[in-house]
């Protein structure tokens, strides 16, 4: 009975540190998008919009995971999107902008 709950407690720990690591990937992810993100707006501001969509492109997050918010009341009062929803809405703002 004891070595039941030793293996309990063992793989609860276990999938916990899976999930720290998921997320501290996912955030990681998340900030490597944000600054292609930079050069995208940087790339449309001088007008290259060849390079732009190239870096557009690169806008996709795999993860499903609920974005965190940042404690702000329109994050609290608002649903938080997964990572890759809100990169696929932030390509397609730039693809809109890039082709108008």
């Amino acid at each position: 009975m004891f070595s039941v709950l030793i293996v309990c407690v063992i793989s609860l720990l276990l999938i916990s540190r899976n999930s720290e690591l998921a997320k501290k990937r996912d955030f990681d992810k998340h900030n490597q998008l944000e600054y292609i993100e930079g050069l995208i707006r940087l790339k449309i501001k001088v007008g290259n919009k060849s390079k732009a969509l190239f870096f557009i492109n690169k806008l996709n997050h795999p993860s499903d995971a609920i974005m965190p918010n940042d404690g702000s009341l329109k994050k609290i009062f608002s649903m938080n999107p997964s990572y890759k929803y809100y990169w696929m809405q932030k390509k397609k703002l730039y693809m809109n902008r890039i082709l108008d």
